[in-house]
């Protein structure tokens, strides 16, 4: 089968696509950035049965060559299967979004918790994890001798709660001991802000160009390995236990232990204390860092490499292929949906702009399913003054729902609760596929900015994915297909 893989980022052409090429398909890495005309010779001349992208990177921003994908699947046998590794943390300012425009035929997923959203969606959807290729991921000697070593980057407040906590047991003890740590990556000048400690600035480096990181795990006695999600591994957990070199040191979580076991394949750690007990046992123990990153590797090359992965996606690509010749269209799984609908008219009115009209479309009611609850949500920028949102339906003017609107006292990444909803369920009756009216009415003081089309966002994600964050309806339908 010849396959595209649509991706140029150096953190994700290691692996996958290899890996597809030992199982004896031909794999076309897209080389350079967008470029529309050449993707749609390409497809003409080529016809990939198989269209795979992954993450947020620079190759989403080009939603024409995507919108081509999207055509060019729509027409053929051919899928579009989209790896989602920025879920959860970006689920709903990235991947959502990424759905929405570009529709995918499937989509794999890293996070476990995302996929009952990505099956109510309607997308046949399925876990993938990151893993390790042998090839790049195994003892690379030519290094100095390490004690402890850090590579990765410090994306700050949007990389989640737990990464900065955790990083806080990884770190705190070892600045506090006077250790020297190798920290390779970019932001970590700045981590204090978040760490609430600053690194030695002997301590930092550049990034490591992704062919040389196995080495500086191969030179290590210990490597840490911050999380990002309780649920889930990073990339890196999978490639530092196949390094074989030093041990790695991360954080006690449900997905560390799901995998691999403490002790045994890697250390875990739930606070400074316990890294700094760990640190004092092991990093004079080579007999026992030995045997923990030899189980470790093991376990790596029996079960998460790469080739693994790959066939486990073609697996997954089979049986959608399958019902695309059949019906059309790969089956998602389950009996529930959530329809997403954007407005196709926003007006603000008032003073500050506080006031709303929404005009939607609505799409038909699914066969076979009843709809369960409907919901209009609002992005609220910025609050003022607190008070009350009335949901008005036009034009009879029925009052729906109320909400009370509060001033958020802290609304981290990605912004969660700045989402304001109201029940507008007995304003859709009878009105399946048909336009839907709705008005947002500010009063008893209430100020508030309502995040609109054409506005310039604070936030910096916001403004990045302003879409993401426009008025929406949410449809939930509950049932069983015809």
């Amino acid at each position: 089968m010849e396959v595209l893989f649509y991706e140029t980022h150096d953190v994700y052409v290691h692996g996958l696509p290899q890996a597809l090429g030992r199982l004896g398909h031909h794999v076309t890495m897209w080389q350079g950035g967008p470029a529309v005309d050449r993707l749609q010779k390409y497809l003409a001349s080529q016809r990939p049965g198989l269209i795979l992208s992954m993450g947020w990177t620079q190759m989403h921003r080009d939603w024409i060559s995507l919108e081509a994908i999207r055509q060019y699947c729509k027409s053929s046998p051919a899928l579009h299967v989209y790896w989602a590794t920025e879920d959860p943390l970006h689920t709903s300012v990235w991947t959502l979004q990424y759905l929405e425009r570009v529709q995918p035929d499937a989509v794999l997923t890293i996070s476990p918790l995302t996929l009952p959203l990505l099956r109510r969606l309607g997308y046949p959807a399925e876990e993938l994890p990151f893993a390790a290729d042998p090839g790049i991921h195994r003892p690379t000697p030519g290094g100095p001798p390490l004690d402890v070593v850090l590579v990765g980057t410090a994306y700050g407040e949007a990389s989640g709660r737990l990464r900065a906590v955790g990083l806080g047991w990884l770190l705190r003890p070892l600045a506090a001991s006077g250790r020297h740590v190798e920290v390779y990556g970019n932001f970590w000048q700045e981590a204090g802000r978040y760490l609430g400690f600053d690194l030695p600035r002997a301590w930092l480096h550049p990034s490591a160009a992704y062919a040389d990181v196995p080495r500086l795990y191969t030179a290590a006695s210990i490597v840490l390995c911050p999380q990002n999600e309780p649920n889930q591994l990073t990339g890196r957990t999978f490639e530092g236990l196949g390094t074989g070199g030093g041990v790695l040191l991360t954080l006690r979580t449900p997905g560390v232990l799901r995998h691999f076991q403490d002790g045994r394949h890697l250390l875990c750690t739930s606070s400074a204390q316990e890294t700094a007990d760990l640190l004092g046992r092991y990093l004079d123990d080579a007999t026992a860092r030995r045997r923990i990153s030899d189980a470790a590797r093991d376990e790596i090359l029996r079960r998460h490499t790469y080739d693994h992965r790959a066939q486990a996606l073609l697996d997954h690509v089979a049986r959608w292929q399958e019902a695309k010749r059949r019906v059309g269209r790969p089956l998602p799984q389950g009996t529930d949906r959530i329809d997403m609908v954007r407005p196709v008219e926003v007006e603000a009115g008032g003073d500050a702009k506080d006031r709303l009209r929404l005009r939607f479309e609505l799409p038909p009611r699914p066969a076979g399913f009843r709809l369960a609850a409907a919901r209009l949500r609002c992005f609220a920028q910025e609050v003022r003054q607190p008070g009350d949102a009335f949901c008005f339906s036009r034009p009879g003017g029925l009052l729906l729902d109320v909400r009370h609107v509060t001033g958020l006292q802290s609304n981290p990444y990605p912004y969660d609760a700045s989402w304001q909803e109201w029940n507008v369920i007995e304003a859709l009756r009878g009105l399946a596929g048909s336009f839907l009216d709705l008005e947002l009415r500010a009063e008893q003081g209430l100020s508030v900015q309502w995040e609109q089309p054409g506005q310039r966002s604070l936030q910096w994600f916001v403004q990045y994915n302003q879409s993401a964050f426009m008025p929406r309806l949410e449809l939930a339908w509950t049932g069983s297909p015809d």
